[in-house]
């Protein structure tokens, strides 16, 4: 019986509507939507670049410090090759001392 009354109370509009304002909340949803996945893709992209320039400095590092550490190796075959010519000069060479070369860089370059 309430239900009734309700209904009875409840004044139906014009039958005539056009559906204006569900049209233009659809469009504006879609607008929305438009401009939220462009924002996503962007952020992924801005992501991807981070990232990238990330691995290039990584990489980069890297490569820099296999060069330095290849230097140094080299610095120091050179010194404990003069070392040894000046050993070998002098006649105090001890072929087991643990820092000697397994090569005679000084005999190399003498034959």
């Amino acid at each position: 019986m309430i239900l009734l009354v309700l209904c009875k109370r409840i004044r139906r509009p014009n039958d005539q509507q056009s559906g204006t304002a569900l049209l233009a909340s659809l469009l504006l949803l879609l607008v929305i939507t438009i401009i939220s996945v462009t924002a996503m893709k962007d952020t992924m992209m801005d992501e991807s670049m981070a990232r990238n320039d990330q691995n290039h400095t990584v990489a980069f590092q890297a490569a820099d410090a296999a060069v330095n550490r290849t230097l140094t190796l080299l610095r120091n075959d050179e010194v404990l090759a003069e070392q040894a010519k000046t050993a070998k000069e002098s006649g105090t060479a001890d072929p087991t001392r643990s820092w000697a070369p397994v090569w005679d860089l000084a005999a190399r370059t003498d034959a």
